[in-house]
């Protein structure tokens, strides 16, 4: 690529686009590759009782794990219940009915759960 890219001509301007897309195409199938190749690996000695895979699952637990939430007026709750409540009404009024704008178009559209299946 650094041959062609100094000269100065419509075919080897071709040249110098084919040869950066043939490198294009090489470096994703090394990706792939290594991907793969890792993923082989996990499949291979992560899923077995093994210490790297018990040190992996306990420290992405301890990241994944909610210490603490901050209510509507920005007091932390650091307790089990609290967090729970916290949760659930956030869940709660995130999927309330409104009404907006989208209502003119989902009228448009035929009902496929009926309101007891969707209560269930």
């Amino acid at each position: 690529m650094n041959r062609s890219r100094g000269i100065i001509g419509i075919q080897d301007e071709l040249q110098f686009e084919t040869l950066r897309k043939k490198l294009d195409h090489l470096l994703i199938q090394d990706d792939m590759y290594w991907r793969q190749r890792a993923n082989t690996h996990w499949h291979r000695d992560g899923d077995l009782n093994t210490k790297v895979f018990q040190t992996t699952k306990t420290s992405r637990k301890k990241v994944n794990k909610i210490l603490a939430l901050e209510n509507e007026d920005g007091v932390r709750i650091p307790d089990e219940v609290g967090i729970h409540s916290i949760a659930k009404s956030y869940f709660e009024k995130l999927f309330e009915e409104k009404e907006s704008s989208h209502n003119l178009v989902v009228n448009l559209l035929s009902q496929v759960i009926n309101t007891e299946d969707n209560e269930h």
